[in-house]
């Protein structure tokens, strides 16, 4: 099937929406299995409670002893909790993973909306030529009728004079 009014770009736009969003969907997949990893291995063993990232953390605050974690899927990331109360990133989740995943989904975004425009216009400007390729329907104004400045006006001319009538 030819797509009128460029099928190619159209295709081309709603085959990067398609790879941008599965491009989105592997990246959170990947951190879901990283996070999934480091979070079964809780409670498997000595000195595996708290979370090990969280205990061998070297940016966490000096002299805290970790309490436990909290897991976070939106942006994916592991918080590891402090007795005093604070928080810090654990080194779970990789550091590029959550700004590539709002890139692609920006990615997604942009060219899903740019596809659904482009289909949109498609089918506007193919029903134009269904249209025009009626025989016998021509726009009002190419008939000179409403809207028209080509238009006909009849008047009807009256005589004062009576009617003759034959003698």
């Amino acid at each position: 099937m030819v797509e009128p009014d460029g099928g190619s770009e159209s295709t081309l736009i709603r085959g990067m929406a398609i790879f941008a969003a599965v491009v989105t969907a592997a990246l959170y997949l990947l951190g879901l299995l990283a996070i999934g990893l480091a979070v079964s291995e809780v409670g498997d063993g000595a000195d595996s409670t708290p979370l090990r990232e969280c205990q061998d953390a070297a940016h966490g605050p000096q002299g805290a002893h970790v309490l436990g974690h909290e897991v976070r899927f939106i942006p994916l990331d592991v918080m590891c909790r402090t007795t005093d109360g604070r928080h810090f990133a654990s080194p779970v989740v990789l550091s590029w993973l959550n700004p590539a995943l709002a890139c692609s989904l920006a990615g997604t975004v942009i060219f899903t909306v740019g596809a659904i425009a482009r289909r949109i216009e498609g089918r506007r400007s193919g029903m134009r030529a269904a249209w025009a390729a009626i025989p016998g329907k021509r726009s009002a104004r190419a008939k000179g009728g409403r809207g028209s400045s080509k238009g006909t006006v009849s008047a009807k001319t009256e005589s004062s004079s009576p009617p003759s009538r034959p003698s």
